[in-house]
């Protein structure tokens, strides 16, 4: 017989928190759930991720750019569409004087 006390699933009926930090795999640094990426999902904060990605993109130089040319090949006429959209919106924003034209970023030669 069970106890009294874990009859009815008990477990269930406590509210679940959510976390609002987490511990990086990477940089073992306690950072907010607004540090990593997917949500909170990735083991990385997004300065590790980056440092990461950077690291794999360098010395695997080869398999990234055949992949990024798959993925180009593959989705060529959805990433047409999306520069025709943001094309006719840079247009529309110089035309209305809210995009600036001809001006660099800070930072930049």
């Amino acid at each position: 017989m069970r106890a009294a006390t874990t009859m009815g699933g008990a477990a269930d009926a406590i509210p679940t928190i959510p976390r609002a930090t987490k511990r990086c795999r990477g940089c073992n640094r306690t950072r907010p759930i607004t540090f990593f990426w997917r949500g909170g999902r990735d083991p990385r904060c997004k300065v590790c991720r980056t440092r990461y990605m950077r690291r794999w993109i360098a010395t695997h130089r080869d398999a990234f750019t055949a992949w990024q040319r798959a993925y180009k090949e593959r989705n060529r006429d959805l990433i047409r569409a999306y520069h025709r959209k943001y094309q006719r919106r840079r247009r529309a924003l110089i035309r209305a004087g809210k995009w600036k034209v001809g001006r660099r970023r800070a930072g930049s030669a």
